[in-house]
């Protein structure tokens, strides 16, 4: 009796052997069973990787990780995704899995990041009337001095007493150690423009070289120009001179060493481009609109793109407008975004696929447009409210109020994403918000 019932359980576990094995093979090649459809499919794989990685994710609620990794073994179906750290603001988006493919909860092939839910702040100084940040280094006026110190390192600080009443850095030059000051506030006639190198300490001071009107930017090499009623002048900063370049100008910007301009020709204007000492141009491109105000810019890719009364257009061998209606963009020389914001609508322009993405709109006023590719998420001011938004337009975009202010004039994000030096009715202030 023992042996028969041996040799049956023998039998059924040969039987479920029969039966399992292939299942287990299916299995560990990616196929499953789906009871729903009642057939064999294969699973597809959820790629989870967040910055700080020790964060919890649920799948559909229920937790499949308590750090970052791969979800494997899926049925191919929309499943919600949601990561949480204490601290920190939640992540959630529902998102597609295939069969036989990895689905990147950040599309970017990198990390999804994890804001802080009350960024850590501290102030800096008060009576800040504007500042420059590039790495560590700090640059900022108030109404008696100009500052120089590090933000690692704030109570070491260089001060400066300003010769003449200015309260706006316009620009610097690439290097980070010559700042254009200017006087913006209230509006006159009499232009104040210094030019202080942050190494001696020295300023110098050009008005009465220029009008109030005046746009100026450093070449390549450090040297100054300045566009002043349509004439393009370089500035000899120790002789406090200025030489015409060429006339008819409406906009110029430097890339690397070729000067690039728009001039008059006519009832329309041309693009052109130049080498010092500036004696020859080459036509790049003919016939563009003519326009009152505007601006050039050139990205690293030798894109050229130009903003005239309110319009942004491409210009390659022809002319293409890409937007309309600004009210407001900023343009990162770093990493040769352009920023918009028009009509409500907040986009940037990416060079390296030639393409004007969305990041989002609002009705209430946007202003202070800033793009971190790197981190996968713009930041923005709203009202008096800072704010960031991932720019992963699948399902519904995560985004977070980072700080409420009382009057934001201005803000800075690092490269890395992680802290923002941030002026709020003249207080400079640091926040680590993630």
């Amino acid at each position: 009796m023992i042996r028969k019932i041996r040799y049956s359980l023998i039998a059924i576990g040969f039987v479920f052997f029969l039966i399992a094995a292939p299942l287990m093979v299916l299995y560990v090649r990616g196929i499953t069973y789906n009871f729903t459809t009642n057939k064999f499919v294969k699973t597809g794989i959820l790629a989870v990787r967040v910055a700080p990685a020790n964060a919890s994710i649920f799948l559909d609620g229920k937790i499949k990780l308590q750090s970052q990794g791969d979800i494997k073994f899926l049925v191919p179906d929309g499943y919600r995704v949601d990561i949480k750290k204490s601290g920190y603001n939640d992540w959630g988006k529902r998102l597609n899995v295939n069969a036989g493919q990895v689905t990147w909860a950040n599309p970017a092939f990198g990390n999804i990041y994890l804001f802080l839910q009350n960024p850590p702040s501290q102030s800096l100084a008060s009576g800040v009337l504007d500042f420059y940040s590039q790495g560590k280094n700090l640059f900022y006026l108030t109404a008696l001095n100009a500052v120089v110190t590090t933000s690692d390192n704030f109570s070491s600080q260089q001060v400066y007493p300003l010769p003449k009443n200015v309260n706006k850095i316009l620009t610097q030059d690439s290097t980070g150690q010559n700042f254009i000051l200017a006087n913006q506030s209230p509006p006159s006639s009499t232009p104040l423009f210094l030019i202080f190198n942050k190494s001696s300490g020295k300023f110098t001071d050009i008005s009465s070289l220029l009008l109030s009107t005046a746009k100026l930017q450093f070449g390549s090499g450090g040297d100054l120009f300045a566009l002043n009623d349509n004439i393009l002048y370089s500035i000899n900063l120790e002789n406090k001179t200025k030489a015409a370049i060429f006339s008819g100008v409406k906009a110029f910007y430097f890339q690397a060493d070729q000067l690039y301009y728009v001039k008059q020709t006519g009832e329309n204007c041309e693009l052109d481009v130049s080498l010092a000492p500036f004696s020859q141009s080459q036509l790049l491109v003919a016939n563009l609109p003519d326009f009152d105000a505007g601006s050039l810019f050139v990205t690293f890719e030798k894109e050229i793109l130009l903003i005239g009364d309110g319009r942004v257009y491409l210009l390659s061998s022809s002319l293409q407008q890409i937007s309309d209606n600004i009210s407001a963009f900023n343009f990162d020389p770093n990493n040769s975004f352009l920023t918009l914001i028009h009509s409500g609508e907040f986009d940037y322009y990416d060079p390296v696929a030639a393409s004007l993405n969305f990041v989002t709109r609002s009705s209430e006023p946007l202003t202070n447009p800033q793009v971190l590719t790197a981190i996968g998420n713009a930041f923005f001011s709203q009202g008096n409210k800072l704010m960031v938004i991932e720019l992963d337009s699948r399902d519904s975009q995560n985004q977070y109020q980072l700080y409420q202010g009382t009057n934001i004039q201005k803000f800075i994000v690092d490269d890395a994403g992680k802290n923002v030096l941030l002026l709020d009715d003249g207080e400079l202030k640091s926040l680590v918000i993630r």
